[in-house]
């Protein structure tokens, strides 16, 4: 059986190699990336694997170690267009997000996987898609860019944003003391992904200001509303439910 954070691991190694290759292919280049990525990832599992509280767990702590890597080797050993960095960061998502695929090798075990396993498998393919809608939605006035680009695109926005709000979490307890702690989660969530969203689109994109915040702007509130709905479905759902079953949810 493989353990899920050294498979998340391999494959977030697997996903930094893929998209420095991605900028400057070469065999004597993908010798010298994947020491490079081998190097930096040792360091990581002993830093991650000696570390205590409040330092997260490894694939939190390579969540947020891989794009940084890729985007400094890209920017200052590369020396490839910042823009083009960035869209890297979209290779490195698509590779990396192949771990969660490991979760059919179980398909033939009933009692241990379901449907739902099978949606979250390919979440972040399906995230990335959602995105992609959007950004096409917010491109489709420029011959230039391509879908491919727009799939790039999508997938670095989503690695982005998760990286804010991976800093932003550590801010929450702080907002929490002046605001009631959902409407602070949702509030900084929603401000995240209006200003990843946007800046994807005015900035690596180069797309009007005004169709860059009015896409974004059409995104947030969409998943502001749908998220408030499921969360008001299920705060009704539990407030009819007995006491006792409530416990039993919990557990």
């Amino acid at each position: 059986m493989f353990d899920p954070e050294i498979v998340f691991f391999l494959f977030s190694l697997l996903g930094a190699f893929a998209a420095l290759l991605w900028l400057r292919p070469g065999k004597r280049e993908a010798a010298r990336y994947a020491l490079i990525v081998l190097c930096f990832g040792a360091l990581c599992y002993l830093l991650s694997d000696k570390a205590q509280p409040p330092i997260p767990r490894l694939p939190v702590y390579i969540t947020m170690a891989m794009p940084v890597l890729v985007f400094l080797l890209g920017m200052y050993m590369l020396r490839c267009p910042w823009r083009r960095v960035v869209l890297s960061l979209g290779i490195y998502v698509l590779v990396s997000a192949l771990a969660n695929l490991t979760n059919l090798l179980y398909a033939g075990q009933p009692d241990r996987f379901c449907h739902v396993d099978i949606l979250l498998s390919f979440s972040t393919y399906l995230e990335v898609l959602w995105i992609w809608l959007f950004i096409r939605l917010g491109t489709r006035k420029a011959a230039s860019i391509r879908a491919t680009d727009c799939l790039l695109a999508a997938a670095a926005y989503v690695c982005i944003a998760r990286l804010v709000l991976l800093l932003c979490n550590y801010l929450v307890p702080y907002l929490a003391l002046a605001v009631e702690p959902r409407a602070a989660m949702l509030g900084i969530t929603g401000a995240v992904y209006l200003l990843c969203l946007g800046g994807m689109l005015r900035y690596v994109l180069r797309q009007p200001w005004k169709r860059s915040l009015r896409t974004a702007v059409v995104f947030v509130a969409i998943w502001l509303g749908s998220t408030c709905l499921a969360q008001y479905l299920i705060d009704r759902t539990l407030s009819q439910l007995p006491p006792r079953a409530i416990m039993e949810t919990g557990d």
